[in-house]
């Protein structure tokens, strides 16, 4: 499922190849690859380029730009069977620790926390008949090994960082952000005439599909439904405003495209405001492969005040956003969401005390 549909309809600039990050820049340059401005946007290429004799796996993004490069090390199919970002981070960070640096391998090592168990040389015999386990300790850790006829070949551990995932600083990761979520389109996700996925209960004038809580039981992401007919439809109403808004903000399906301000909380004390819309900002952290948690600060005759967090338990990080949704939207009215971001918050980081408000249903 791909959200940003129009990056389709960008060129590529000849001569001029484009990086989804500075990183891979700089990477293409010092092994002074070649084509890369010729590459089809949103593809994936696992021949044609090479490193000291072994494959490059690279990638493009929906918008043209590079945004992979590593070994080729993993079939395809074994991120639809078991997904993870490990798979491109290990491509990548293997690949850089063989390329030439004022940093050796073991320094770099060294600072990023990432232990080896074995020779990294097995990596170039890895011929598809081994077995790769990927162990996770939920917001702290991964450990990944090779085997092969049950004896092990090769292990790293690493941190659950972004930063380290995505070969960003954070500096990088909030300019990056901005430019990403200005350029996504929204998508439509239809949703079963019938509620599925937890359990669902019947609460009013409405239904309540039980999803799970974060980190206490009123950041939730429960959805709330009607009957219309024969189907369950998501609640709209301004007559159940707590209801509709949950799920506006939860699922961005809605009549409206809800215009929304954002002010971003940056590294250094700065701030960058900047207006999408909020099914924008669904279907990016959607792309990010984020689950959605909110809950609900205060509320007056104006407006509902709540927190929406976007939890990456893959990558180790959350987005925290305080949203100001005003009631008169739901009315047809004028008006905007008003919000600040707090973005690639380290789960690790968060805990109850993280919480500075108390939450209401």
């Amino acid at each position: 499922m791909v959200a940003l549909l129009w990056g389709y309809l960008l060129p590529l600039f000849a001569g001029q190849p484009r990086f989804a990050t500075e990183r891979l820049r700089g990477m293409a340059d010092v092994m002074a690859l070649e084509g890369l401005d010729t590459l089809a946007v949103a593809a994936d290429y696992r021949s044609g380029y090479t490193y000291n004799g072994r494959p490059l796996h690279i990638t493009t993004n929906p918008w043209g730009e590079v945004s992979h490069i590593g070994y080729r090390l993993f079939d395809p199919g074994l991120s639809i069977v078991q997904p993870s970002p490990v798979y491109n981070f290990l491509e990548r960070y293997l690949l850089e620790l063989d390329l030439p640096s004022d940093i050796n391998r073991f320094l770099r090592l060294e600072c990023d926390q990432v232990h080896v168990q074995g020779n990294l040389g097995v990596l170039a015999s890895l011929d598809g008949t081994e077995e790769f386990v990927i162990d996770r300790r939920p917001y702290l850790k991964y450990r990944v090994y090779w085997t092969r006829g049950g004896k092990e070949l090769l292990s790293l551990s690493f941190n659950m960082e972004c930063q380290l995932f995505m070969g960003c600083i954070t500096t990088e990761q909030e300019t990056n952000l901005v430019r990403d979520l200005k350029r996504t389109q929204p998508y439509a996700v239809a949703l079963p005439d019938k509620p599925v996925g937890g359990e669902l209960t019947k609460a009013d004038d409405f239904y309540i599909l039980h999803g799970r809580n974060y980190m206490q039981d009123h950041i939730r992401n429960d959805l709330f439904f009607r009957k219309a007919g024969e189907r369950f439809v998501l609640v709209e109403d301004a007559g159940y405003p707590l209801q509709a808004i949950s799920d506006i903000l939860l699922t961005g399906q809605s009549v409206r495209d809800y215009n929304l301000d954002v002010c971003l909380d940056k590294y250094g004390y700065e701030t960058e405001d900047f207006t999408v819309t909020w099914k924008q900002w669904v279907a990016f952290c959607k792309e990010e492969g984020c689950e959605f948690f909110f809950g609900v600060k205060s509320r007056t005759d104006e407006a509902i005040v709540g927190t929406f967090f976007a939890v990456n338990d893959q990558m180790g990080y959350n987005h925290m956003m305080n949203v100001t949704f005003p009631l008169s939207l739901l009315e047809g009215g004028d008006g905007q969401l008003a919000a600040r971001l707090y973005a690639y918050i380290p789960l690790h980081n968060v805990s109850e005390k993280y919480f500075k408000f108390d939450y209401k249903k």
